[in-house]
């Protein structure tokens, strides 16, 4: 992360973390977070609700080939926003789950993220 101070020409480079339950870090983590929702914008497909130190994708599509392409990309992006501020994901604690309409779910898709299939869940907890 970079911030700009007063009076300098340059931007000073934040490269270090904050403790567990300082005062700074959940503002530090708002700055840097909006970053990742900035890169959804309006999209009607997707939609990234941040919440503490995690992020929900809500995806909306009628065809699973179609689900696991938009779901793929969008973790690729968030996987890329990780990447520009040094920060990972874990891929044992990312799940999906998929909410029916009104047909039976009869194909479960493939979501990826960091190359890896990511588990499908009947249910998610925060």
């Amino acid at each position: 992360m970079s911030v700009f101070l007063e009076n300098e020409k340059e931007p000073w480079k934040y490269n270090v973390g904050v403790p567990q339950g300082s005062c700074a870090g959940p503002i530090l983590w708002l700055l840097i977070a909006n970053e990742a929702l900035n890169k959804f914008g309006v999209d009607t497909e997707v939609k990234v609700q941040a919440f503490a130190d995690n992020f929900v994708v809500l995806i909306g599509s009628t065809a699973s080939y179609h689900f696991s392409q938009i779901g793929t990309s969008a973790l690729a992006k968030l996987e890329k926003w990780a990447e520009d501020f040094n920060l990972s994901f874990s891929h044992e604690k990312s799940k999906f789950t998929m909410l029916k309409q009104r047909k039976n779910i009869t194909h479960i898709p493939t979501i990826n993220l960091l190359s890896k299939r990511i588990q499908y869940s009947k249910e998610l907890k925060f």
